[in-house]
């Protein structure tokens, strides 16, 4: 007499790793068409920025631009993305008043 159980085990843990890749590749979908959804036609060539970050130090500050998310200098937030407002500019909103000015 065989058992049967080793087998429904078996089938059980293939199932259960098959809903495991559908569940995460529905997250990696949503993540991606969140990460797209502020890009319009003609930005699409940005895309590959998302996530990315440049700093600069003029002497004085360090300034921080992460594309689509924020723009800081120092510990000032200078604003949160707010889309593109040209073929290469964009716009930064609801920041932080600088000290001194």
């Amino acid at each position: 007499v065989t058992s049967g159980g080793g087998a429904k085990k078996a089938d059980d843990d293939a199932l259960s790793a098959a809903e495991a890749k559908v569940k995460s590749n529905q997250e990696e979908t949503k993540k991606l068409k969140k990460q797209l959804e502020h890009l319009d036609d003609d930005h699409l060539g940005y895309s590959s920025l998302d996530g990315r970050c440049i700093s600069k130090h003029d002497g004085q500050y360090t300034y921080k631009l992460c594309f689509h998310d924020d723009a800081k200098q120092d510990h000032v937030s200078l604003g949160r993305w707010g889309g593109w407002t040209g073929p290469q500019s964009a716009q930064f909103t609801d920041g932080q008043m600088c000290p001194g000015g």
